[in-house]
């Protein structure tokens, strides 16, 4: 209802019978809503309606899944007539049966992801009134063989052609200023990207895209056919989503004059190795080496200060990575799903141990937390099923949701005392936990805290058996049993100090 109120025009709609709906604008001139039909493979863009001329295309108008207007169009051509200026946001996103379009010379303008996700889209020819690629224009287009990017070009926004898989060369126009960042991010056979010698902006060196001036590598050709790449000296910035994706490389040397690593720069590198993190890198940057499948070993220099967002998510060979001292925060998902990390040691000065930070370490054994650290976020352990024994530091005041969820070798665990509350699902599924101490500070202890916990045989409570029954074995609605809480769990004794209570 918001994106009808926000139209610019006045007038009365009109579906006609080809089910393209009309908006009459306040100039007299016609507006294509949207496309409401399902079942037309070839459609016609005309170039009048009721005798005025047909200017636009709108927002979403054909998109087959997104967006306010969306159908299930299995449009396979389109032919638009003369007239029309302009196709809005998104108007083709996900028609992904569309293989051919022809776009009139009097479009002047084609707004962002107009064409993404066109998975059959084979070939498109761009106007010269239009100068400007917008962001992800053609993102996801895997069909996409070739483009002619003509001289009048002067913006290519973000990930304009990003995953396009099937294009090898890229030549930029001569006029380009602007290529925002993963522009020809993930082109799995992209070889060479050729600048023309009048650009004024941007230069090829072996086929790699720099800034004229050669500090920022913006993006390498991963077909390059190297499995070992030096970065030239003096260059200052690796770009975001520069070497994503490239499936032959196995080395990258990285020059001291790197001071910055943009997001994402490695990600899905699954060849990649060996590389070297330079001396003036303080932050590794979010998912920046997400499922490097074939990293083993990293060591970080000690003037990184934090590892952000996912950085090594997915890199299931890390066995082994050094973090110094000089860290003092580590963000979410950081380590998740590193499936052969068997031990590291945390900085001294960490205060936080952040969400899933170490989700799905299958072969994860110990680990030291550092008597810093006063909170851990939710599912920070949870499916580390080889951990077998972990210590708790003493500033905790709450154990998390899903902190150790289906940890299923740890076998026991003191709760340190100044714990309040252990939260839901905390222990769910650690099948092998025999033994828990739970202080008399715990006040609450939530829905499936202890569920499937088949081997739990004794709890030893730090206070008696009033002060147990007292504690508030929290229900969420959905529950009705008073033992949700250990739910499947073995029949455990509960050890007070004046007494013991049974299951």
């Amino acid at each position: 209802l918001l994106f009808l109120m926000i139209l610019p025009f006045s007038g009365c709609r009109n579906v006609d019978k080809d089910k393209i709906e009309y908006t009459l604008s306040d100039d007299g001139t016609y507006y294509i809503l949207s496309y409401v039909g399902a079942n037309v493979e070839n459609l016609v863009i005309p170039e009048y309606y009721n005798e005025k001329p047909v200017l636009e295309i709108g927002n979403y108008a054909c998109c087959h899944k997104s967006g306010p207007l969306h159908n299930d169009s299995k449009i396979k051509s389109v032919q638009i007539e003369a007239n029309l200026t302009k196709i809005g946001n998104a108007a083709f996103q996900e028609c992904i049966f569309l293989e051919t379009i022809n776009i009139p010379s009097t479009v002047t303008e084609i707004g962002a992801g107009a064409f993404s996700i066109c998975e059959s889209l084979r070939s498109i020819e761009i106007p010269y009134g239009v100068t400007e690629i917008n962001r992800e224009l053609f993102n996801g287009c895997k069909e996409l063989k070739s483009i002619n990017l003509h001289n009048e070009i002067v913006k290519i926004d973000a990930y304009a052609f990003s995953g396009c898989d099937l294009i090898s060369e890229i030549i930029l126009p001569e006029n380009v200023e602007f290529i925002g960042e993963g522009a020809f991010s993930m082109i799995e056979n992209l070889k060479e990207i050729t600048v023309p010698e009048k650009n004024k902006n941007f230069v090829s060196i072996d086929g790699n895209l720099y800034t004229k001036d050669k500090k920022t590598l913006i993006q390498y050709a991963p077909k390059n056919d190297i499995e070992s790449f030096t970065i030239p000296e003096n260059v200052e910035t690796i770009s975001e989503y520069a070497f994503a994706e490239s499936s032959i490389i196995k080395s990258i040397s990285i020059p001291n004059s790197v001071s910055s690593i943009n997001s994402h720069a490695f990600y899905k590198c699954s060849t990649l190795g060996k590389i070297n993190i330079p001396s003036e890198i303080k932050e590794i940057s979010p998912r920046l080496f997400q499922d490097c499948t074939s990293l083993k070993e990293i060591v970080l220099h000690d003037k990184v200060t934090r590892i952000d967002f996912g950085a090594f998510s997915g890199c299931t060979s890390l066995e082994k990575i050094g973090i110094p001292e000089s860290v003092t925060e580590i963000g979410w998902y950081a380590f998740s799903e590193c499936s052969s990390l068997k031990e590291i040691s945390l900085p001294s000065g960490l205060v936080e141990l952040s969400y899933a930070m170490f989700n799905g370490c299958t072969s994860l054994e110990k680990i030291g937390i550092p008597e810093s650290v006063t909170e851990i976020g939710g599912y920070a352990f949870s499916e580390c099923s080889s951990l077998k024994e972990i210590s708790l530091p003493s500033g905790l005041v709450e154990l998390p949701y899903a902190m150790f969820k289906d940890c299923t070798s740890l076998e026991t665990i003191s709760i340190p005392n100044g714990i309040d509350k252990i939260d839901f699902d905390t222990f769910r599924g650690c099948t092998s936990l025999k033994s828990v101490y739970i202080p008399s500070s715990v006040k609450e202890i939530s829905d499936g805290a202890f569920a499937v916990c088949e081997s739990l045989s004794d709890i030893y409570f730090g206070g008696n058996t009033n002060e147990w029954k007292s504690i508030d074995f929290h229900r969420g609605l959905w529950e009705i049993d008073k033992y949700a809480w250990c739910s499947s769990s073995g029949n455990f004794v509960v050890h007070c100090n004046n007494g013991d209570l049974e299951k």
